[in-house]
């Protein structure tokens, strides 16, 4: 028995769409869980803040900005570095 391509293709197409459709309507029915954030917001003039950026890591905060400002008082000049960190609020889902 010869097989038909036309057939064939047609078959794998209806097949491709089912298996796509099923996937979808999977996504759709398992939401992911919404998750709540709190900030913290750190500067420094010190320079060296990796001792504080381990703890705070070590706390479950992640870096997820840096910013750094030059500032004039007088005749001194500092820079301020400023971190951005956020972490998922405890027992909030």
């Amino acid at each position: 028995m010869k097989s038909n391509p036309r057939f064939l293709l047609i078959a794998m197409a209806i097949g491709l769409v089912v298996t796509l459709g099923w996937a979808v309507r999977a996504q759709q029915q398992t939401p992911a869980p919404r998750v709540t954030w709190e900030h913290a917001i750190i500067s420094s003039y010190t320079g060296d803040d990796s001792a504080r950026l381990s703890q705070l890591g070590s706390e479950g905060w992640e870096l997820v900005a840096v910013r750094t400002e030059e500032k004039f008082s007088g005749n001194f000049r500092q820079m301020e570095v400023t971190y951005y960190l956020k972490r998922a609020k405890p027992g909030a889902k």
